[in-house]
């Protein structure tokens, strides 16, 4: 998992690399990405809005759609973008 930001545009981009199509890899990228939520977008933050961008090794598309709206659940979030 890499993490970047782009300051100027108040955006924090979270890049995942999925290894693994188990039900416990995708609760544990949700996890990651509130964590991310709770200690990037904080009051004195320089940023608002999270972009995360998973790169899915195991091309599991059928477990994209369950992917996206948990981390979509999240608070801050401004897209997921899964390729």
């Amino acid at each position: 998992m890499r993490r970047e930001g782009c300051p100027d545009n108040h955006k924090r981009i979270h890049r995942v690399y999925k290894r693994e199509a188990t039900q416990s890899a995708r609760a544990k990228i949700i996890e990651e990405v509130a964590a991310d939520t709770s200690l990037y977008l904080t009051g004195d933050s320089v940023y608002s809005s999270i972009v995360v961008f998973i790169w899915d090794a195991t091309n599991s598309t059928h477990h994209h759609d369950e992917l996206t709206n948990g981390i979509r659940k999240l608070g801050g979030i401004k897209d997921v973008i899964i390729v």
